[in-house]
């Protein structure tokens, strides 16, 4: 009788065991899942922005950027040689 009441409690242990290992694994594999989704969606929102800025940018007017508070007005440095040289030309 004693011998049965080990078995049943090592066959309960080894069956516990094997179930957190699976839980374990699970929630670790799906914990990284859910990281690289977050991070590339982040990412892809990053590419985005810039992509958009760029776009905008190359437009030669000023792009203005918001962040909170705070806010400023960005323009693409060719546009600048453009106005120099063209303002260069009529005053020659």
């Amino acid at each position: 009788m004693k011998n049965k009441v080990w078995k049943y409690a090592l066959w309960c242990l080894v069956i516990g065991w094997i179930l957190f290992s699976i839980y374990y694994v699970g929630r670790d594999m799906t914990n990284k899942y859910q990281n690289n989704v977050v991070q590339s969606s982040y990412q892809q929102g990053v590419t985005d922005s810039v992509n958009s800025l760029i776009t905008e940018a190359k437009k030669c007017q000023p792009v203005t950027a918001y962040n909170k508070d705070e806010k400023i007005e960005l323009i693409w440095t060719e546009c600048l040689k453009q106005d120099n040289a063209s303002t260069t030309e009529e005053t020659q």
